[in-house]
């Protein structure tokens, strides 16, 4: 008998082929109603804002959508654009505000709109945007489509003041170089304010304020007080006023530090009615000479009981003071280290000043680093020489970048020509360029929507051509609101043997970066020698004096790095390269710790990455790391301790003696302190006992004191601290024995043995001789050591 076989999906008795029909129509009512085709994902719809690569094509996964950007204190409002042929009055809009508003408010519309009042606009309580996300249902059959926004929020408006060494030091050359030091400050203050105009807001404005013996006031506008930051595009920029008013200058006199920057102050004290953010930057070569000196705390200045900030750094009406010193040693590069660390910026420094290269990039490095947070980012700086054939640099940019700007340094610039490719395609007719002497500028709005859309993800080729025998520089800058990467060193000041941690977190909208495709290195270089140990050892053979400069230290040094090229060369740093390991969350870690050379260590961080949706990026980040002399060491330190009676015609109580103190400090590295550190060395008497009558820095790396008014019969008891550390304390210091007077009295003792030994064969005065020189040479160091006879 032949059967009839009946298939069944859940059990007897129930037939496939209607459960099969149910599905189908299910599955065509679920994708009406999770249909993702009501809001517009056409960037030509976001004028201003942009799109990640996932918003190309359904389902858009992981697609986010950035606004164009709000302003905090201004009115704002953006319609949600539908595709064609949505009505708008059809569709339900629901917004779920991701972050919090630390003061102000965010309001949505019924139909669609983001909004912000003037008076009550979103001050976002993390990050610089406002993440957003939006479920729009259609009333007519119920579909629903779900996006998500960020809202950047601009920047506040910014007040900038340039405190410019103007002393006689700056008409120097740069070391290394034959330009004059201040006009590469002219040329690097000018390519500054180029940038600000690039990357400016309105209600922008900047000052100046030059110093050497007083302060000098820049002339008309800038008499005034602030002007306007311009557009570049304005036929009367801001850039070209500063540089006019520098060009009609030149250094002079002393280096009054202190007073330059008070004055900046007494500027940016006016009233603030647009809540600007109030920076100052300052640019020294030299150490402060004139009175009122800014204080090792970075804040208060003396004598005068001044401050830089009258509150804390961090709240709003404060100001954030940026420092770079060039060609600075001894206690400057700390003053400069503390004045930024304290008052909520940065410090730039550099011992050589070795090519004038160092100071165009430490001005574009502050200049990121004054407006960190609010978009301008460097992505990485190359350097070479020009050829004929021309040289390609690739730089990779991520998504949502809405600003492209390149800065090429070098004095035969008008020779150059560039070409800007991406995907193969020629976009140098769009790019606007700036032409200078010395330079040249490009700068490109993103997107291009026209003739065909060209986002910022992807690999920009920029190709330079050109012919000169001087290194040129190009860097590479971008205006991005949402990537983030941190990575400033914990503290500004180090004492040598300091393990120096090395920290950096990369974000973006937020969101830690991590896995294999993030990588952070640092570039670290370190100085070719101790600095103090160099000066101190290094013989000045000049005698001529500079204008703003006593004799001294800072003399001493400038002499040998003007024209002593073996000094200069041995302070050159040495590179190398620490890749840092990812903790967590976006963090990645590592340290150096071979730190036993005082001076300047610059760390260049550079970080390669790539953000889901938006691509690979690139970025870097530079540095200054002060490190002290310290960790002193007694056993090494020379202490060379005399009393004598003066004789009766002097001044001094005929019973009364003096106390001559040469210190000499060395640390457990053997480098010894250096010239330049008398106030940072403290001593002091019992005053029963004595009075230091004087001190002298010998510039040798010791130091004489004097001590006047002994009792006699008294041998003071003393205390020396040098840079916050104990060297002695104690009853006064018996002379030192030195090593080698050792060595001489044990190769005596072994002669005397060896003419024992043969005997049979040597003269008996012999013998008799060498016990007479033991004798005579350990008589001679017991009196030493008694200070009955110096040596």
């Amino acid at each position: 008998m032949n059967y009839q076989t009946e298939k069944y999906l859940l059990g007897r008795g129930i037939n496939i082929l209607p459960f099969v029909l149910l599905l189908v129509f299910l599955g065509s009512f679920n994708h009406k109603l999770y249909s993702q085709n009501i809001i517009s994902r056409e960037v030509t719809d976001y004028p201003g804002g942009s799109l990640s690569s996932t918003c190309s094509t359904a389902p858009y996964t992981g697609c986010i959508i950035t606004l164009p950007p709000a302003k905090y204190g201004e009115s704002y409002s953006f319609s949600i654009p539908l595709k064609a042929g949505i009505t708008r009055s059809d569709i339900s809009f629901i917004f779920t505000q991701v972050t919090n508003c630390s003061e102000g408010a965010i309001n949505f519309t019924t139909d669609g709109k983001v909004e912000m009042l003037a008076a009550s606009s979103c001050r976002p309580e993390v990050n610089n945007f406002i993440e957003l996300d939006l479920e729009t249902i259609s009333g007519s059959d119920g579909t629903s489509d779900r996006q998500k926004y960020y809202l950047p929020i601009l920047r506040d408006p910014i007040k900038v003041v340039l405190v410019l060494d103007m002393s006689g030091s700056m008409s120097l050359p740069v070391p290394g170089g034959t330009i004059v030091r201040w006009e590469v400050l002219k040329n690097a203050v000018l390519l500054f304010v180029q940038k600000l105009e690039t990357f400016r807001q309105d209600k922008d404005s900047i000052a100046a304020t030059y110093f050497s013996t007083n302060i000098t006031q820049p002339g008309s506008p800038m008499n005034a007080g602030f002007i306007s930051i311009t557009s570049d595009s304005d036929p009367t920029r801001s850039s070209s006023i500063v540089q006019a008013d520098m060009s009609g200058r030149g250094p002079t006199f002393l280096t009054a530090m202190g007073k330059g920057l008070l004055n900046s102050k007494l500027k940016l004290d006016d009233n603030n009615p647009i809540n600007a953010r109030k920076l100052v930057l300052l640019f020294t070569d030299g150490l402060q000479n004139v009175q009122p000196l800014v204080n090792p705390d970075g804040v208060t200045l003396s004598p005068g009981g001044y401050v830089l900030n009258s509150g804390p750094c961090n709240s709003l009406d404060s100001i954030h003071y940026y420092t770079i010193g060039m060609g600075d040693i001894t206690l400057v590069p700390e003053v400069l280290a503390h004045i930024a660390e304290a008052n909520g910026g940065v410090a730039l420094t550099t011992t050589t000043g070795a090519e004038e290269g160092d100071i165009y990039n430490f001005f574009q490095n502050q200049f990121a680093n004054m407006l960190s947070g609010s978009s301008p980012q460097i992505v990485s700086q190359k350097t070479g020489f020009l050829t004929s054939t021309g040289t390609t640099y690739s730089f990779p940019i991520n998504g949502n970048v809405t600003k492209l700007y390149f800065e090429f340094i070098n004095p035969n610039a008008t020779n150059v020509t560039f070409k800007l490719e991406k995907g193969g395609k020629d976009l140098t007719s769009f790019v606007h360029v700036t032409n200078g002497t010395f330079y040249k500028t490009l700068s490109l709005p993103l997107p291009i929507l026209t003739p065909e859309l060209v986002g910022s993800e992807g690999n920009w080729n920029l190709t330079l051509s050109g012919t000169s025998s001087k290194k040129y520089s190009l860097t590479c800058f971008v205006d991005d609101h949402f990537v983030s990467f941190s990575c400033q060193p914990q503290k500004a000041v180090y004492t040598v043997g300091d393990t120096l941690n090395l920290n950096a977190k990369i974000s973006y909208a937020g969101k830690p970066l991590t896995g294999a495709g993030n990588k952070v290195q640092v570039v670290l270089l370190k100085p070719g020698d101790d600095l103090g140990d160099l000066l101190a050892n290094y013989t000045d053979r000049r005698t001529d004096s500079l204008k703003d400069v006593a004799s001294g230290a800072e003399t001493k040094y400038l002499h040998l790095i003007q024209s002593d090229s073996s000094f200069y060369k041995e302070l050159l740093p040495t590179s190398q390269i620490i890749d840092l390991a990812e903790s967590s969350n976006g963090l990645f870690t590592g340290h150096y710790k071979n730190t036993d050379l005082t001076g300047i260590y610059q760390l260049l961080y550079i970080v390669n990455g790539e953000i889901p949706g938006y691509g690979k990026f690139e970025r870097q980040k530079q540095y200054s790391a002060v490190f002290k002399f310290g960790q002193i060491s007694p056993s090494a330190t020379e202490i060379d301790a005399t009393i004598t009676t003066p004789p009766a015609t002097t001044t001094h109580d005929s019973k009364s003696r003096i106390a001559t103190i040469i210190v000499k400090p060395k640390n457990k590295f053997g480098h010894l302190i250096g010239p330049g550190y008398l106030s940072r060395i403290k001593f002091s008497v019992d005053p029963k006992q004595g009075v230091v009558k004087s001190a002298k820095d010998n510039l040798n790396g010791s130091y004489t004191y004097t001590i006047v008014n002994i009792p006699p019969n008294v041998k003071p008891d003393i205390k020396i601290n040098v840079m916050g550390e104990l060297l002695y304390q104690g009853s006064f210091p018996t002379p030192k024995i030195h090593f080698w007077q050792y060595i001489i009295l044990i190769l005596l003792v072994l002669i005397l043995l060896l003419r024992y030994v043969n005997a049979h064969t040597g003269k008996a005065w012999l013998r008799t001789l060498v016990w007479i020189l033991i004798i005579l040479w350990t008589i001679f160091m017991i009196l030493q050591k008694l200070g009955i006879i110096h040596f």
